[in-house]
């Protein structure tokens, strides 16, 4: 399991934020919305479970910088 710290797991959320890959969810503040492809509809989530998942599971990270990568079209590198 390789972790990375707070600070790029923060700046890799907000960066998909940004780009509507996860977003802030209407009716709770402590949770985000996700796009499940499988469902094929958004899925609230508890932003701290993000929040460990990112930090904790390389899997989750590299799903996110995918996602990101595709929608912006640029690599996504950590700069902290």
């Amino acid at each position: 399991m390789a972790q990375i710290s707070f600070d790029r797991c923060m700046q890799l959320i907000d960066a998909c934020k940004k780009e509507e890959i996860l977003k802030p969810d209407p009716h709770h503040t402590d949770c985000v919305l996700e796009y499940d492809a499988k469902k094929g509809k958004w899925a609230v989530r508890p932003l701290l479970d993000v929040i460990l998942e990112v930090m904790s599971e390389r899997e989750k990270r590299n799903e996110l910088i995918e996602k990101l990568q595709e929608k912006t079209g640029k690599k996504f590198r950590f700069t902290l």
